[in-house]
């Protein structure tokens, strides 16, 4: 209500950062095995070269080579199919509430996805501090 009148106010989707989306969709972090907000992958450790000898789990990342993974739909979302994506604590969120499509109607951030990620790939290896690898399928 404004100014003694009622005003009607719909979202036709919602846009934040990875981090901000999964705190507010109380999901898994933008970096976690379960993370995907698209599809059900589970995420594989993959660790850098210069440290996967020295220091298990340190100086690597999640990554998720699984191309064709079942797509995460609103009602497998809402129905928590995939319980090691959203927290623990099982909380609703009120963008459920929202939204009439969580899935669709979430969209996802580019910066964190592309420009974050190869600026700073980039960055590493014109510093001489990055070594070029050849990703494999593990076949």
């Amino acid at each position: 209500m404004f100014n003694g009148k009622i005003i009607k106010v719909s979202f036709s989707g919602l846009f934040s950062d990875a981090p901000a989306t999964s705190f507010a969709l109380n999901i898994a972090p933008h970096n976690a095995y379960y993370a995907c907000r698209k599809c059900t992958t589970k995420g594989l450790w993959v660790s850098n070269l210069i440290t996967c000898h020295t220091q298990p789990k340190t100086g690597g990342r999640v990554t998720y080579r699984e191309l064709d993974a079942p797509l995460r739909t609103d009602v497998s979302f809402r129905q928590r199919l995939q319980i090691q994506h959203h927290n623990k604590d099982n909380r609703r969120s009120i963008i459920e509430d929202i939204l009439s499509n969580v899935i669709e109607d979430m969209w996802l951030d580019y910066m964190y996805i592309v420009c974050i990620g190869v600026y700073k790939k980039n960055s590493e290896f014109l510093n001489g501090k990055a070594q070029l690898a050849q990703i494999t399928d593990g076949k």
